[in-house]
């Protein structure tokens, strides 16, 4: 059985209070999962960091840190905003706009 969609929110007064809650915190996770038959993929594990001091944050080892990411459905950024939320939607809606216009025309 996969682990998917797993999430630690995590926050800490300093940088480095924050690195070492955040390495703790996922090896606990990881050692969760294997001793609960689940399974992690390193790959599509992310880190990504709020707020104003962001670039502070430290990146925790073998795992890459991104800029946005899908979470349940709804993109999120390091900023908060909706743009790369509502582009992804837009090109969505625009397909299936596409697809019902050409049904209606056929018909």
């Amino acid at each position: 059985m996969y682990a998917d969609d797993t999430t630690l929110f995590l926050t800490q007064r300093s940088a480095d209070g924050l690195a070492v809650s955040s390495y703790t915190a996922l090896n606990m996770a990881i050692q969760y999962c294997y001793g609960n038959d689940l399974v992690v993929n390193p790959s599509k594990t992310n880190q990504i960091a709020f707020g104003r001091r962001a670039s502070e944050v430290p990146t925790i080892p073998d795992v890459s840190i991104e800029d946005h990411l899908k979470f349940l459905g709804v993109t999120v950024d390091t900023e908060l905003n909706w743009i790369n939320h509502v582009d992804n939607l837009s090109k969505k809606l625009n397909t299936g706009h596409f697809v019902i216009k050409a049904n209606s025309f056929s018909q």
